[in-house]
């Protein structure tokens, strides 16, 4: 029942993923459509502020995507380091899955160490902990250091901020609610930011 659950678990956040990529394709092509779309559902004397807020929400989610990327980046080239040091085989491939899957948080790194140590076994126990010991020590720096770091630089997202909502979400909507707590935080505040502090309070503010 165990070992059922964890496949079961793994094929959500699989499922997961494929559905948000896929919708995210979707709306990337032709974003326009969407936004006028929802623009259409405003007051005529509003449309014009919500074409604003909506080029802010575009242009935070785009930073945010950038940022993501980057620790993408830095998640294979650590990773494919770190596996040459230690004479595994396919070090580049397995470092390669290691970054793509690193893009789902706390799950995806977890489903990408999986082959790297079932590779690391081939060549003994030792070799296995080891492999296990150092994608352990890139998902602690990337999740707790590197990422919230660059989202605070590329959106401006306080890390401790963005570590908290990660967690609210997990509780509230499971793996799917951690996948899209960054995003969902910087539209969250874009629109603090502009219908709040701008229009309501009548003050400037830095978005992200």
């Amino acid at each position: 029942g165990r070992f059922l659950g964890f496949f079961s678990s793994v094929l959500g956040v699989v499922t997961g993923t494929l559905v948000v990529l896929v919708l995210g394709i979707f709306i990337a092509s032709e974003p326009k459509v969407y936004v006028q779309g929802v623009i259409r559902l405003l007051p005529p004397a509003s449309r014009a502020r919500g074409g604003e807020i909506a080029s802010a929400v575009g242009r935070g989610l785009r930073w945010w995507l950038i940022g993501r990327f980057a620790s993408i980046g830095l998640v294979f080239v650590f990773t494919w380091i770190g596996l040459l040091l230690l004479d595994v085989p396919l070090a580049f491939l397995l470092a390669l899955i290691a970054g793509l899957l690193s893009f789902v948080p706390t799950f995806g790194p977890l489903v990408g160490a999986i082959p790297a140590v079932l590779v690391g076994l081939s060549a003994g126990p030792q070799q296995a902990l080891w492999v296990a010991l150092l994608y352990l020590g890139i998902q602690v720096v990337e999740s707790y250091g590197v990422t919230p770091l660059i989202q605070r630089r590329t959106v401006r997202l306080p890390p401790a901020l963005l570590v908290l909502f990660q967690l609210v979400m997990a509780v509230l909507a499971g793996v799917l609610g951690v996948l899209l707590a960054t995003p969902i935080l910087v539209v969250l505040m874009v629109l603090v930011g502009t219908l709040y502090q701008e229009d309501r309070l009548g003050e400037t503010t830095d978005l992200p």
